[in-house]
């Protein structure tokens, strides 16, 4: 990183905790295409001190100035995350990019912790609830779920039309079944903040058995049981095969007695269907994954015979 790069991001620290701060190190921790994150080591106030700096070259979508602002509103609600310490999307600074600068978070990725949260579900429990009673006013009336469904049925028909490896009479069955769902489902009443990408590699343990959440770059408003479907299909039933449905009736029973709502089985039934849909949409494009595609039409069947 250039001096001009340097100066500009330790005038930020100073000005937002009043400290002087000085950075020693930039460590490239990811590279991907228009994406690139990097973990800074700086001195503040004589004490080591650690952060994490996004720089994006993608475009920027309109929201997203409030979905930034959308995760310290969460930290200061109780949940466990990190500090967004300045964010930029006008492009006019030394990066030439859309950036963001986070507190880091010092602690084991999900993985690691995989069967201590066995025992311990209820730790990252409570810090989604306290994420999803946070209720925002929605501001679109656009939902992608009621345009995305149609398109994954016609595609995932066409596309696995000569396959052997699922049913597809019974694929055709499920997507007008789930599209029948959709149509009881009542977008506009669920304002809970949402996640947006609850999979494993977004969790962190610390050392205190914690669990934070990072990468909010999916964030949005809506349902929560759209949260919790992702985390069923995307984490519970890859690293839990045997356990993921005990665990997750658990996270069920937790948010039943919390936000005592009469239809929570049939919201879990349309959105979590939904992400199998999804799942297995993905699985076809843009080359067809055969071991994931089998994989999840094998779950989706077995949870819509507990149904």
């Amino acid at each position: 990183m250039d001096k001009k790069i340097i100066d500009h991001l330790e005038e930020i620290l100073r000005r937002h905790y009043d400290k002087n701060v000085s950075i020693k190190r930039f460590s490239p921790v990811s590279i991907k295409p228009l994406r690139t994150v990097f973990l800074i080591e700086a001195i503040k106030e004589n004490h080591p001190a650690h952060f994490i700096l996004h720089i994006r070259q993608r475009p920027t979508r309109k929201d997203q100035e409030e979905e930034f602002k959308s995760i310290n509103i969460a930290l200061s609600n109780g949940v466990f995350t990190f500090e967004l310490i300045h964010y930029d999307i006008s492009k006019s600074n030394p990066f030439d990019a859309t950036f963001i600068l986070e507190s880091y978070i010092q602690g084991d990725n999900f993985l690691d912790r995989k069967d201590w949260f066995k025992q311990n579900p209820e730790n990252l429990y409570i810090n989604l609830e306290r994420l999803h009673h946070i209720k925002f006013e929605r501001k679109s009336t656009t939902f992608p779920d009621l345009i995305f469904l149609p398109k994954y049925k016609t595609e995932c028909l066409s596309k696995l039309a000569s396959s052997d490896l699922v049913d597809i009479r019974l694929l055709e069955k499920m997507f007008d079944e789930v599209l029948q769902w959709q149509k009881e489902i009542d977008y506009s009443s669920n304002t809970s903040l949402l996640h947006g990408d609850l999979h494993y590699s977004n969790l962190i343990v610390t050392s205190d058995s914690y669990f934070y959440l990072i990468d909010w770059e999916m964030t949005s408003v809506g349902d929560y049981c759209k949260d919790l479907a992702y985390f069923k299909a995307r984490t519970l039933d890859y690293l839990y095969p045997e356990e993921n449905q005990s665990l997750f009736d658990t996270i069920l029973k937790f948010y039943k007695e919390s936000f005592k709502e009469n239809d929570l089985e049939k919201r879990m039934r349309y959105y979590l269907s939904y992400q199998y849909l999804e799942i297995i949409w993905r699985c076809c494009f843009p080359r067809l994954s055969e071991q994931w595609l089998s994989f999840y039409f094998n779950k989706y069947c077995e949870f819509r015979r507990s149904i």
